[in-house]
């Protein structure tokens, strides 16, 4: 008997180690495949870049059609016709992800978003840094934005 339980434990403490000395690549890693960080971070700096480069299918397709964010269609005609003349050069970063909630196609987070935009096309890029809280929803396989609110 006191072999059995000894067999038992020995079994059961190898499959708690196992699984975390076959650890393959860095923490960061593990950590986007373990939650959908990433998939949250690329729905946004696609979102984010397509604002600032003026891409307005970019942007349409980053948003939630359903959600508060996405443009009337009048809107969207008018962005149509103004896009050309409002495309900015610069960068967007999203980081520090915290998942606040998340399950059936929808997820609130908070990010800092840090933004460098040259406005004024003279190589000067105006810089800022803020902390949002990101509302997603998951439609035709993509994460899409459905709100922001700056805290």
């Amino acid at each position: 008997m006191k072999n059995h339980i000894f067999v038992i434990l020995s079994l059961v403490l190898i499959l708690l180690v196992l699984p975390s000395c076959s650890s393959n690549g860095s923490s960061a890693e593990n950590d986007y495949n373990t939650d959908n960080s990433l998939l949250y971070k690329t729905a946004l700096e696609r979102y984010f870049n397509a604002y600032i480069q003026a891409d307005l299918d970019a942007l349409l397709d980053s948003l939630d059609p359903d959600g508060p964010l996405y443009p009337d269609p009048d809107d969207i005609q008018n962005l149509r016709d103004t896009a050309a003349g409002n495309s900015y050069e610069g960068k967007v970063v999203v980081s520090d992800i915290s998942i606040l909630e998340e399950g059936d196609g929808r997820a609130r987070i908070k990010a800092k978003l840090y933004m460098a935009i040259d406005l004024y096309d003279n190589g000067q890029y105006q810089e800022q840094e803020s902390y949002f809280i990101f509302e997603l929803t998951l439609k035709g396989g993509k994460w899409r934005l459905n709100n922001a609110i700056e805290e």
